[in-house]
């Protein structure tokens, strides 16, 4: 349960409540000796890390998930996005590129949509960054369908402002501003106030 409230909280913005959930989830799976979900809910800590700047505190945790990871475990798919994330952050797009595209290959591997999805989202914004914009318009709009298809709105949401911000950098104005006001729209009926 506490797994569960750290990603509500994560996806209405609320991050330091997140993390905290995720802490709990981590101590409480860590009694029972279940490597593979400790490193999950340390993963997700080391993501909200990352979301609240914490950056090196977010390069320590995926340390640690990693080593609870067999070598072959589409869990490392987590460590390797959140990673890229952070070098993202780092504003290092080429190596953020090759973090996310090892993620997005362990979890096409693991025919996991959500995860296929949002890692095309993150690699459409290193590839935007680095003015490779077709590319990046590619990544977001197979992501918005994927999105559309599990359907998960807040997601979705996240790769059409990223869609829009392509659409701005190549001055196709009206494609923009349709797709942020759709996202926004999505982030507001969700309440989520960080996007």
């Amino acid at each position: 349960l506490h797994f569960y409230l750290g990603t509500l909280h994560q996806l209405q913005g609320d991050l330091v409540e997140a993390r905290v959930q995720f802490v709990a989830a981590g101590a409480d799976i860590g009694v029972l000796n279940q490597d593979r979900d400790l490193a999950r809910a340390i993963n997700r800590e080391a993501y909200v890390a990352r979301l609240l700047q914490h950056n090196q505190e977010s390069e320590r945790l995926v340390g640690r998930a990693l080593v609870l990871l067999d070598a072959d475990d589409a869990e490392r798919g987590y460590s390797y996005f959140v990673r890229g994330c952070n070098a993202f952050d780092a504003r290092d797009w080429a190596l953020a590129e090759q973090w996310y595209r090892q993620s997005l290959d362990l979890w096409y591997r693991e025919e996991d949509p959500r995860m296929v999805a949002w890692n095309l989202t993150n690699l459409g914004t290193a590839l935007r960054r680095q003015k490779q914009m077709d590319q990046a318009a590619q990544c977001f709009t197979q992501a918005i369908e994927i999105f559309d298809q599990i359907q998960d709105p807040a997601h979705r949401a996240i790769a059409e402002m990223n869609l829009g911000t392509v659409h701005l950098q190549t001055a196709d104005l009206n494609a923009a501003l349709a797709a942020y006001l759709s996202a926004e729209e999505c982030f507001r009926r969700m309440g989520d106030d960080l996007h």
